[in-house]
């Protein structure tokens, strides 16, 4: 359900429209564009004009322009024809079950990003990330330095960010495999108690 709430733009939620608003501003576009948990075709990059081909993915499809899909178990990308310039993943890392798939899920991602210079002129490899603030602002594990870590370990360079009051809006550059790095191990520890605190994590070690 705030997924749902999250994209429904009849509610005044599209979340997209952040990230057409900073394609905007910054002259940008792209001609392959992967929606991760999509709920509605009917959005704001639809009426754009910006992102070119849409390629749009729910687990439990209500649309029939909407492929039902575990993002998880699409195949592998085998040519640069089959990745995106750009992916959208709004209010969807939250759902998945454990911190070890979220930072499977957030590597993942970069096998399906075009490298940077294969994107073509005036495009760009991006990602758009959108997760409930408290999972960032209000965890006992988890906050906005480990998340730059890990973006920044994968070859995400953070560009823009928007806080509402209970969702954040990131877009990040990729800047292809050449940048990404291995972490050092972490152990999950506290660093936030409080019994109001939620237990939000991603963990990176098992990559």
């Amino acid at each position: 359900m705030a997924s749902t709430v999250g994209q429904d733009h009849q509610r005044g939620g599209d979340s997209l429209k952040w990230l057409v608003k900073w394609f905007e501003k910054k002259g940008r576009n792209a001609s392959l564009t992967l929606e991760i948990g999509c709920l509605s075709a009917q959005n704001a990059i639809l009426t754009s004009g910006q992102f070119g081909e849409i390629t749009r993915i729910d687990l439990n499809s209500q649309s029939p322009q909407i492929l039902q899909q575990d993002f998880m178990q699409r195949p592998l990308p085998t040519n640069e024809n089959e990745r995106f310039d750009v992916i959208s993943c709004s209010l969807v890392l939250n759902f998945v079950p454990s911190p070890a798939l979220r930072g499977e899920m957030l590597r993942r991602m970069t096998e399906f990003l075009r490298e940077p210079e294969n994107s073509g002129e005036g495009h760009v490899s991006a990602l758009f990330l959108v997760l409930p603030l408290p999972c960032l602002a209000n965890s006992r594990y988890f906050d906005r330095k480990l998340l730059s870590e890990i973006m920044t370990s994968l070859g995400f360079e953070q560009i823009e960010c928007h806080e509402a009051k209970k969702v954040i809006y990131l877009l990040y550059n990729w800047n292809g495999k050449g940048s990404m790095s291995k972490l050092a191990p972490r152990k999950k520890r506290e660093i936030y108690p409080g019994p109001s605190r939620n237990n939000f994590y991603v963990d990176m070690n098992e990559l």
